[in-house]
């Protein structure tokens, strides 16, 4: 290896230094200019295409470039199906009343009649805490759930049913027509459920339960269909 034109190698320091500070005593052979290091370089490189020498750094970023793009694109794929699989399964688990656990949650092993949670004119049977079979009324009547039985609509007091004519932005109370302890409050059309405290009825005149007695006893007619 040649020092640079104007400088001598530097025994003490081991490098090219200007000739004002080496001592040199002999001339020093003429350097060949041919370049090896482009041949090296090239021939090491230049795996993928070995015949464009000057071309090996712009081969290299263009694989590079590409590659990154490939990376990109299907992470972006992947994203995208993963999340519409499971809103699908989402929407699937949502769908469906549990029946069996409405049963399970029965304090007898009694047979026993229960509404159908959100229809009307349907009906639940429980037996053992298990459930046994789901009934339909016939047309045009709902199921009572305080009597168990298939009743006229404005009797049957479903709750989907009972506050449905009531204004958006009202608010109103009602008395039940099933029970002496048993009320509703209209909420626009959303019905609220409630009871009076054992030993009390509700009163629709003040809207309060009050005591259960011979000066207020208990007076609920009683219509149903089967």
């Amino acid at each position: 290896m040649c020092c640079p034109d104007g400088m001598y190698f530097n025994p003490d320091t081991q490098l090219c230094d200007d000739e004002t500070n080496v001592d040199c005593q002999i001339e020093p052979p003429a350097c060949e200019t041919t370049t090896n290091s482009p041949d090296t370089t090239t021939t090491t490189s230049a795996e993928e295409t070995p015949t464009q020498d000057p071309d090996i750094s712009t081969t290299t970023d263009t694989t590079t470039t590409t590659s990154d793009t490939d990376t990109t694109t299907q992470e972006s794929t992947t994203t995208e199906d993963t999340t519409s699989t499971a809103a699908v399964e989402t929407t699937t688990v949502q769908e469906g009343v549990d029946l069996a656990a409405l049963c399970a949650a029965q304090p007898t092993d009694s047979l026993v009649e229960l509404a159908f949670p959100g229809e009307c004119s349907m009906y639940v049977m429980c037996e053992n805490r298990e459930l046994v079979a789901t009934e339909l009324c016939p047309a045009g009547l709902h199921f009572n759930p305080i009597l168990s039985v298939c009743d006229s609509p404005d009797h049957a007091e479903c709750l989907e049913f009972v506050c449905q004519d009531n204004p958006v932005g009202s608010q109103v109370a009602l008395a039940s027509l099933n029970s002496c302890q048993r009320y509703f409050i209209c909420i626009g059309n959303v019905t609220v459920e409630r009871f009076c405290a054992p030993g009390t009825i509700y009163e629709a005149e003040n809207e309060w339960c009050i005591v259960d007695d011979l000066e207020n006893p208990c007076e609920v007619s009683i219509l149903t269909v089967r």
